[in-house]
């Protein structure tokens, strides 16, 4: 074989292996091809430890996808919804469909109703055709609606206990500022009262005082008077006796 010809038959061959890629689908390996065959039977261990032993996955996105499926089974959410994310990645529209529809249902298993209904608005973006997707997608929507009329009727609750606890501290402190009304009444009666009573006792000592102040001039006006009736009585005696001395030594005119 000559130059030419040899050049030929690489270009030949190196063009048969780039149609070759391209034609004909990847051949997945026996560890990832077992894996599918436990995971149908429901084995999700054994279907996790075989995706696992793949060292070189021939395709990365779709490896992620199936162990994020094995995890979902689990109920290991966190790790299903990572490895799901790590497929989003694949040039297959039908394989990032599934990531979304599958990280929703994720979400929707932990009652995170708006994350999933993102989720399966993602997914229908993708296939919108698929009647999977627009039913749990219409199941997300009816639990956050239920769940926002919970939270309502929960928040209407906790504001009429506010509101009765408001009305009723209201109606304490009304009567203890009517009580501390009344207090402050009988306070200043009391001490009205005690003032009139200061007044009046002041008032009575001071006509005591008066009283007392005019007693002796009394007294001393009544001794005087007494004693002016008792020299006029003296004075009469005096008189009435002179008169009947004087009248024993004359002589009868008759």
């Amino acid at each position: 074989m000559n130059g030419y010809n040899m050049n030929r038959f690489l270009i030949l061959f190196m063009l048969w292996l780039l149609i070759s890629a391209f034609s004909f689908p990847k051949i997945e390996s026996w560890n990832i091809s077992k894996g599918n065959r436990e995971f149908e039977k429901g084995n999700f261990d054994s279907a996790l430890k075989n995706y696992l032993l793949e060292d070189k996955p021939t395709d990365l996105q779709k490896w992620h996808f199936n162990i994020g499926d094995v995890f979902y089974k689990k109920k290991d959410f966190k790790k299903a919804l990572e490895n799901f994310e790590k497929s989003l990645s694949s040039k297959n529209p039908k394989i990032r469909a599934f990531a979304h529809y599958n990280m929703g249902n994720a979400y929707y298993a932990q009652k995170k109703y708006d994350k999933a209904k993102q989720e399966y608005i993602n997914a229908l973006k993708e296939l919108p055709d698929e009647k999977d997707f627009s039913y749990n997608l219409q199941k997300a929507l009816e639990k956050i609606k239920k769940q926002q009329k919970k939270k309502n009727n929960k928040d209407n609750k906790k504001q009429n206990k506010k509101n009765n606890k408001n009305k009723k501290d209201n109606k304490k402190n009304k009567n203890k500022d009517n009580k501390k009304d009344q207090n402050k009444k009988q306070n200043n009666d009391n001490k009205n009262k005690n003032n009139k009573n200061e007044k009046k006792d002041k008032s009575d000592n001071k006509e005591q005082k008066e009283q007392e102040q005019k007693l002796p001039e009394k007294l001393k006006q009544g001794y005087l008077n007494k004693l002016m009736k008792k020299e006029s009585e003296i004075k009469k005696n005096l008189i009435e006796k002179k008169a009947k001395i004087e009248g024993s030594y004359s002589e009868k005119d008759w």
